[in-house]
């Protein structure tokens, strides 16, 4: 059973990777009524955070910080492969050891970082959704698809979380009160 938890966290780890890779490298974070005909976004339907735009960014500066935010998830959620490796490899060769805990909570430490990213770089962009409402009507500004993917990576975060703490001190403890107990 622990086993299978283990491969299950893994297969979402690889699944929400996916997921927000693709949502922030594809360009409909913020999609238009209309086609743009002035400004930085002359000729354009939507936009994306790649690449990062500075002649956008200057205008609607909490883009830029979510543009930051999320590329960092990204660089978060490269570390916790080789960190999920190690974990799975030593619950393959001896179990549940002592020395474990500290991978296992760096996993579900870097999944609540790269959840909160996600999070607060949507809320960012919407604040600047309402000031581009607002300031050049009577286009309207709406979250694209690329922001749900991303958010739908870090409501799949929930379940890597709560078993990697749970694994971390629930698990472990046992494991290690069992073996003292022989």
């Amino acid at each position: 059973m622990n086993i299978i938890i283990i491969i299950s966290i893994g297969l979402l780890i690889s699944i929400i990777f996916i997921l927000n890779t693709v949502g922030v490298l594809t360009p409909q974070w913020i999609v238009f009524s209309k086609e743009m005909t002035f400004g930085v976004l002359n000729g354009s339907s939507s936009i994306g955070i790649v690449p990062y735009r500075t002649d956008f960014v200057s205008q609607f500066p909490w883009y830029g910080v979510a543009s930051v935010l999320m590329f960092i998830s990204i660089g978060f959620l490269i570390i916790i492969f080789p960190v999920y490796g190690i974990v799975s490899v030593k619950i393959y060769k001896s179990g549940f050891p002592i020395s474990l805990q500290k991978w296992i909570n760096i996993i579900a430490a870097i999944s609540l970082l790269i959840f909160c990213f996600i999070f607060i770089s949507v809320i960012l962009i919407g604040s600047d959704l309402q000031m581009m409402n607002q300031l050049l009507t009577p286009t309207s500004f709406r979250l694209g698809y690329s922001a749900w993917l991303s958010v739908s990576s870090a409501v799949l975060l929930i379940p890597v979380m709560i078993p990697s703490f749970y694994f971390s001190y629930k698990k472990i403890r046992h494991f290690q009160k069992f073996n003292n107990d022989l």
